[in-house]
């Protein structure tokens, strides 16, 4: 139950207000997360300062949310979870002026396999949530 959690929580500090553009961007990761039957598993983390995790979804594809508390930080995710082949990764991250604009938020996109590692940029109280499909 946890995992559903983060990732909620990592998308409430892209929000902006109910009729902004991030409003729907939660509502489309959130209907994506709701079918998880697959593996769970801590990735990284401290009890009380950051935690990332990782779900598998019915639809094979995968989920990773991070979350920090009020420290900015800098992880490093190795990809090794993922089954051979390219992967498309879509993200939700802090954008560069989160620190100061909660509701600063960029979408990114790239092409990753099991020998890449994601860098993961958290603003202080941050979050990132990416899906990773083929």
């Amino acid at each position: 139950m946890t995992a559903p959690l983060l990732l909620a929580l990592a998308l409430t500090s892209m929000q902006a207000r109910p009729d902004s553009a991030s409003e729907r961007v939660e509502l489309r990761v959130s209907l994506g997360v709701v079918a998880v039957v697959g593996a769970t598993a801590a990735l990284d983390g401290r009890i009380a300062d950051y935690i990332v995790m990782l779900r598998e979804a019915a639809d094979r594809s995968w989920w990773i949310g991070a979350m920090t508390d009020w420290n900015p930080r800098e992880l490093r995710v190795p990809l090794t979870f993922l089954p051979a082949g390219s992967f498309h990764a879509e993200a939700w991250q802090d954008g560069p002026n989160a620190a100061r604009y909660g509701s600063d938020w960029e979408r990114v996109e790239r092409t990753v396999t099991a020998a890449d590692t994601l860098p993961i940029r958290l603003a202080p109280g941050g979050g990132w949530v990416a899906r990773f499909y083929r």
